[in-house]
């Protein structure tokens, strides 16, 4: 039996995230604070993987081979983004 447990993980333009390999799944993502966020149900015996997200503002374009997450606004909603796992 996996334990899971929920993990956050702050998405930065241009920065892989280290999270362990995919034992759960993407619950959310979000603002908290000023910053992107993404919440995972994980296995945290799992060995973490660099695991790479695009932040694409609304009129932006879509990345090849990726899985789209959610959505977030920023600002009252004055800056729209859509979050996209890049899938190998």
């Amino acid at each position: 039996m996996t334990v899971q447990a929920i993990y956050k993980y702050i998405l930065r333009p241009g920065e892989p995230v280290m999270m362990p390999a995919r034992s759960g799944r993407m619950i959310s993502v979000g603002v908290q604070g000023d910053d992107i966020c993404l919440w995972a149900s994980v296995d945290p015996m799992t060995r973490e993987r660099p695991c790479t997200f695009h932040v694409v503002p609304t009129g932006g374009r879509v990345p090849d081979f990726s899985t789209f997450v959610g959505t977030v606004m920023l600002h009252g909603g004055a800056l729209v983004f859509h979050v996209f796992e890049a899938t190998p």
